[in-house]
């Protein structure tokens, strides 16, 4: 009788053990849902989810750029960057950005042209007189150099043309829409020296224009003075400075 006892009231605390856990564990759930925040408590910050983040209407999936910010291109004579181009001559460092010169803006579009030679190029491959739309530096500007120089955004925003969407200036461009001589001189980067490009004494060097020139095989350029070529050089043979031009739609 003496263990009966014994079990039986042992049983009797373990019994109120286990009544009292429960209580304590309803206590406690209670607790919880009275003091968890949902997104419209004040003075608590929303959980941002990939639902509520917007992307551009301009920017497709998978761009190799996150979203920028929107342009916005300065007046004629004005300068802005847009596209990357290999410039201080080392590599390792990655490119650099280009910066271009407003020319003029009309009809909802802006020209603009690098404002260094970035590169130093023949025109052409070729001895045999050629035209701009069969030259090889018009292919290497709308391929290597567009594909390799431009995000997917800042290629939405450049206009394809008759000369490409990249391109030289013409011979009227170079005459027209720059003021005087002084203004036509170009500097060449450091890449496009170490490239075989040549500078004049002033500093200056020589770079191409998508004119050709007064004789077959040559294409016009302008010089290390400023002053336009238009009998110009052979596009085969001879490296001059590379200033790639383009239309922007702002």
């Amino acid at each position: 009788m003496k263990n009966l006892r014994f079990d039986f009231r042992s049983s009797v605390r373990f019994l109120a053990v286990l009544a009292a856990a429960a209580v304590f564990a309803a206590l406690l759930a209670g607790c919880s849902r009275e003091t968890t925040p949902d997104n419209t408590d004040k003075g608590t910050d929303p959980i941002v989810t990939s639902a509520d983040i917007a992307t551009a209407d301009d920017v497709s999936v998978g761009t190799d750029a996150p979203i920028p910010p929107d342009f916005s291109f300065p007046e004629v004579g004005g300068t802005f960057t847009l596209g990357k181009y290999e410039q201080d001559g080392n590599a390792e460092n990655g490119a650099e950005d280009i910066e271009w010169i407003v020319l003029s803006g009309e009809d909802g579009y802006l020209l603009a042209v690098s404002k260094y030679s970035l590169d130093s190029m023949e025109l052409n491959d070729s001895d045999e007189g050629t035209t701009w739309d069969k030259s090889t530096l018009k292919a290497w500007l709308n391929g290597e150099f567009y594909e390799g120089a431009f995000t997917d955004f800042e290629k939405a925003k450049i206009s394809d043309t008759d000369a490409g969407r990249v391109f030289l200036l013409t011979v009227e461009d170079a005459e027209t829409l720059f003021e005087t001589d002084a203004d036509r001189i170009s500097e060449g980067t450091a890449y496009a020296h170490s490239s075989g490009l040549f500078k004049t004494e002033g500093g200056g060097v020589w770079w191409w224009l998508r004119s050709t020139g007064e004789k077959d095989g040559y294409f016009a350029g302008v010089d290390g003075n400023g002053t336009v070529s238009r009998a110009g050089n052979t596009a085969h043979r001879i490296k001059h400075g590379v200033r790639p031009a383009i239309r922007i739609e702002p």
